[in-house]
């Protein structure tokens, strides 16, 4: 099924030299697939993905190796390869060309590159990793081809501001409160409190506040077994009872002190009757909400 130079071949006999494993790649563009294979010489395998028995050109490439990049592990790496003549017919390329006119036409642009694993000792193939071509740049004798995972198709700029009922600022941020005024805002409506008794999910308390103040807000323990612990309340009602999602370490004991900032839905009603800082509110209220829209 494959056709090896003797070199290599003598290569693959040569106890010194175990050459177990050639690297071959497809590259597809609209209805054309350039097919590159790591070795001296064309050859022929059969591929699990409808065309039947394939042929990979000669041509020598070497990867790069793979980085990581940011949160979402987007895959990255580059892909050298020789700029040589390919022939190639579709209907964007036709005749004779080179790899390196290819990425000058953009060709290459928004294109993938497969790469299989061929294993030498029984000429099977596997299916390695699939690559979406990201740029591309060459010099006289080498087109080098930038590669990144197909994760990447996920990661997409978030615009600033977001058409929406709720406000897009983030409470006691910058754009919030001001620039500069972020810690006085925080403190002006910060309270203390002493627990009554509670568990590791709620504690009850005498609280000036009404009914609702400090939901979405948060609370830091200063004092007892849970002291410098911050959590998000979820729920804050008339009795003084406050409620949060994850667990403290330790239940929460009568005597316990704590600080409270408000929390703020990010309606137009709250940011003007609890802040008074509709000036600074960057939703749009006027928005309907999607009960209506549907």
């Amino acid at each position: 099924m494959k056709d090896i130079s003797p070199l290599f071949a003598s290569a693959l006999l040569d106890p010194e030299r175990r050459v177990t494993d050639l690297l071959v790649a497809r590259l597809v563009f609209g209805n054309a697939v350039v097919r590159l294979a790591n070795h001296d010489d064309p050859f022929y395998l059969d591929v699990d993905d409808g065309d039947g028995q394939q042929r990979f050109e000669p041509l020598p490439f070497r990867f790069s190796a793979i980085e990581g990049g940011g949160t979402m592990e987007v895959d990255r790496c580059t892909l050298d390869v020789p700029n040589v003549s390919l022939r190639v017919t579709s209907g964007v390329v036709s005749g004779e060309t080179t790899l390196g006119d290819m990425v000058l036409n953009g060709v290459l642009d928004g294109t993938e590159l497969w790469r299989y694993q061929v294993n030498l000792k029984n000429l099977s193939i596997f299916y390695h990793s699939r690559w979406d071509v990201v740029g591309s740049a060459k010099n006289p004798t080498v087109v080098t081809i930038e590669l990144q995972s197909l994760l990447g198709r996920c990661v997409r700029p978030c615009p600033m501001t977001v058409i929406q009922a709720s406000c897009n600022n983030g409470l006691y941020d910058t754009r919030c409160a001001g620039a500069g005024n972020e810690a006085a805002m925080r403190a002006a409506y910060t309270a203390t409190g002493s627990a009554t008794g509670g568990s590791r999910t709620h504690l009850t308390s005498v609280l000036a506040q009404p009914d609702g103040y400090f939901a979405l807000g948060e609370i830091e323990f200063t004092g007892g077994l849970n002291v410098g612990a911050p959590r998000t309340i979820g729920k804050h009602t008339d009795d003084g009872s406050l409620f949060w999602a994850r667990p403290l370490r330790f239940a929460v004991q009568a005597g316990d002190t704590f600080t409270l900032a408000a929390g703020c839905d990010k309606t137009w009603d709250t940011c003007d009757s609890r802040f008074g800082n509709t000036a600074r509110f960057r939703g749009f209220p006027a928005v309907p909400p999607e009960e209506v829209m549907l």
